[in-house]
């Protein structure tokens, strides 16, 4: 369990930020499952909202050859960033020490007012 507080100074970016998380593990050595939960506050001139967000790890895998699958939704509430996100991930190692191939493919979609769209990354 993680709690933070932060206060920043600036022109534009008069802030705190509260940030409460709790991270939970299941499994053995690469063969685990991750929860993420988090909730992070901030009280500003123009950054006042609360974000809400979670994820699922799961990896599968003997050292450096693995499969790590995420799945997450984050929730924004606030004035300017009121939106919802959803992503999967997939992360593929195959190799050994520095010879090695990675292999990622993210799919996200943003739900919200001013940024609606689905993206898809792969590299």
């Amino acid at each position: 369990i993680y709690f933070q507080i932060t206060i920043y100074f600036g022109f534009l970016d008069n802030k705190i930020v509260i940030h409460f998380q709790m991270t939970i593990y299941f499994g053995f050595l690469d063969n685990k499952i991750i929860i993420d939960f988090w909730i992070t506050i901030y009280f500003g001139f123009l950054d006042n909202k609360i974000v809400i967000y979670f994820q699922i790890t799961i990896y599968f895998g003997f050292l450096e050859n693995k499969i790590i699958i995420y799945f997450g939704i984050t929730r924004f509430f606030g004035f300017l960033d009121n939106k919802i996100i959803i992503y999967f991930q997939i992360t593929i190692y195959f190799g050994f020490l520095d010879n090695k191939i990675i292999i990622d493919l993210w799919i996200t979609k943003f739900f919200g007012i001013l940024d609606n769209k689905i993206t898809i990354d792969f590299q």
